[in-house]
């Protein structure tokens, strides 16, 4: 992007969104904002997104940086009732082969957040501890 091409939007809204077309992407492209962190918000991605984003989270086309950053932001979206836990297991799913310890981070700190909330339901512990 250069500079000319820079475009800065300002969210005065409480719960502020941003629709970002996608022109010219394919089904299978994924897109990531906020790309290396440089800035301090959270993304909530549609589950098409966050599905193709998982798919280049398993192959690592997302550098580690913002493979946990992607995590981080699933996780505080789903303790703000904004992401459905199921959605945060399914960007947990993507991580089988992680070796970053950064990621590793953000994982036992979801991991820890998904056993309480499942604690308190009781018989859905269970289905946690087999992930």
């Amino acid at each position: 992007v250069t500079d000319e091409a820079a475009q800065v939007t300002l969210l005065s809204e409480a719960r502020p969104t941003l629709t970002v077309p996608l022109k010219g992407c394919s089904e299978e492209d994924w897109v990531k904002l906020n790309f290396g962190q440089g800035s301090m918000f959270r993304v909530q991605y549609d589950e098409q997104m966050l599905r193709r984003l998982c798919s280049g989270i398993r192959t690592k086309q997302v550098p580690a940086a913002d493979r946990a950053a992607l995590l981080l932001d699933a996780l505080a979206l789903a303790k703000a009732n904004r992401m459905d836990p199921e959605q945060l297991l399914m960007v947990l799913g993507a991580f089988k082969e992680e070796d970053s310890g950064a990621v590793w981070d953000a994982i036992a700190s979801s991991l820890t957040y998904l056993n309480k909330v499942f604690m308190a339901a009781g018989p859905a512990h269970e289905h946690l501890r087999s992930f």
